[in-house]
């Protein structure tokens, strides 16, 4: 069993150590972009939103929440290939 605790620091600590600090900047951006990419990835997973929502989820994902913020030039290119995917399921989703 693994034991949460707080330090005195008042941050959540695992077995003693901070669970943060061996995240350095450049690891949260490649979580971030990764997560991103697994999110609009609906070869295997369809979205379990239903359309209208995928739809608005989608619209925000490549306006505001998430595409704004992609920095890694290898990224951005995988996120224009999987924007077109997505976009062609969405326009061939039958309800």
């Amino acid at each position: 069993m693994i034991r949460i605790r707080r330090s005195k620091r008042k941050s959540p600590t695992l077995a003693g150590s901070n669970i943060h600090n061996n995240v350095t900047e450049k690891d949260r951006q490649l979580v971030l972009e990764a997560d991103g990419l697994g999110q609009i990835d609906w070869n295997d997973c369809s979205p379990s939103y239903d359309k209208k929502n995928t739809e608005e989820f989608f619209t925000a994902f490549r306006n505001k929440d998430r595409l704004p913020y992609v920095k890694t030039e290898t990224r951005k290119k995988f996120y224009q290939e999987l924007i077109k995917i997505a976009e062609k399921f969405l326009t061939n989703w039958r309800e």
